[in-house]
């Protein structure tokens, strides 16, 4: 029975060390991958963000512009005072919320980003 049980626990212990061995093998593969991937992803989905900031940032300014303008200057463009104040106003509440640097962060210095972001998980 003691000899049955030793060869039991050393099947488990036997077939633990080589299911750690294949993981190990496996994330020596893919880690790098992965984290390529990751730092691409976030890469562009921030440098998008930063993108519709700027372009928030350029209506509103275009709308402050066009309000302030004589009538005859913008025909095509022309709003009333009000409509142009509000558009300005929501423009720039949307780019002050979604400015972020994060995609330069990540073309500079990757590692920072990556340690950031690991720290986050937790």
């Amino acid at each position: 029975m003691n000899e049955e049980l030793q060869n039991a626990v050393q099947q488990l212990i036997s077939k633990s060390l080589d299911g750690i061995d294949t993981t190990t093998v496996f994330l020596n593969d893919q880690l790098p991958i992965y984290v390529q991937q990751l730092l691409l992803w976030y890469g562009f989905y921030y440098f998008i963000l930063f993108l519709l900031t700027i372009t928030f940032t350029c209506v509103a300014i275009k709308c402050i512009k066009t309000s302030l303008a004589a009538p005859w200057e913008y025909e095509d463009f022309r709003m009333e005072n009000g409509g142009c104040a509000i558009i300005a106003f929501v423009s720039i509440i949307i780019a002050s919320t979604t400015m972020n640097l994060t995609w330069l962060q990540i073309w500079i210095a990757p590692k920072v980003w990556l340690v950031e972001y690991a720290r986050s998980l937790t």
